[in-house]
């Protein structure tokens, strides 16, 4: 059955949305072509019947993109570069694929038009689905064989802390001396002072202010001194700040000998969520 059979003058009395699949800013800036493919599917809908009243865009996430809970029996077509995207998870694609099948809503990728109602048609679109689903699984197993392989030679880094830069492959301090030197009274501080919130205190009624980095930025960003800042330097340290840094089982740098909160010592990859 070709697509305008498919199509009858129930589908097109009701709305089609074009779905925007959800991105990131970067992607957003990077793959402006995938974006603008995607709001051109406003014309397909046009070219296939619908009327500009009724063609609607999402493109922002408002709970919809799954299963657009209350649009039952209003939406005639849902436009999409890639249906199967329109659902998080296999279980909410069948779900989705079975709200369509009763209420008779089409899905169109690019010139494919599926009828979900007809038996062909859905069995082609739940086969979709768990390709999907097989393809995502092996493009996560093998992004996380490369974080382990770089794990491994003692190469990731995560939030890497103020203080340090990475060059290369290994960490090394600051080249900035003013903010070496803010986190040297950080320490000095709890050595004086032998408390968190007194050094931190005491930074304060110094107006020492502190540095820090943005997440996915290399800027640094001075505020007033916080508990929360001190305390984070304290139990997330990958090593002393004036210690050398020490050499992985693989030869290389970026492995660190931790101390846990309870004395012992052990050797990890250096994944590190707080700022030291």
């Amino acid at each position: 059955m070709s697509a305008g059979e498919k199509i009858t003058a129930r589908h097109l009395e009701r709305r089609a949305l074009i779905y925007i699949r959800q991105s990131t800013p970067t992607q957003v800036i990077t793959n402006r072509e995938s974006t603008e493919r995607q709001y051109a599917l406003a014309n397909e809908a046009r070219a296939l019947g619908w009327h500009d009243d009724l063609i609607e865009t999402v493109d922002a996430d408002q709970g919809r993109s799954g299963s657009f809970a209350g649009e039952r029996g209003r939406v005639g077509a849902v436009f999409g570069l890639e249906v199967t995207r329109l659902a998080r998870n296999p279980v909410e694609w069948f779900q989705l694929l079975d709200w369509c099948r009763m209420t008779d809503t089409l899905l169109v990728e690019g010139e494919q038009v599926y009828s979900p109602a007809r038996h062909d048609d859905n069995l082609v679109l739940s086969i979709k689905g768990t390709l999907s689903e097989s393809e995502a699984f092996l493009i996560r197993t093998r992004l996380q064989s490369g974080i382990r392989n770089k794990a491994a030679r003692g190469e990731l880094y995560h939030h890497i802390p103020i203080g340090y830069v990475l060059e290369g492959t290994s960490l090394h301090k600051d080249p900035d001396m003013q903010v070496r030197h803010a986190i040297d009274r950080v320490f000095s501080g709890f050595q004086a002072h032998g408390s968190a919130r007194q050094a931190i205190q005491a930074l304060r009624d110094e107006g020492v202010r502190l540095p820090s980095r943005q997440s996915g930025s290399d800027a640094v960003v001075w505020s007033e001194a916080r508990y929360e800042y001190s305390a984070s330097i304290r139990f997330s340290a990958i090593r002393p700040w004036g210690a050398p840094m020490s050499t992985g089982a693989s030869g290389r740098s970026g492995y660190w000998a931790t101390t846990t909160r309870s004395g012992a010592s052990s050797a990890r990859s250096p994944r590190m969520t707080g700022m030291f």
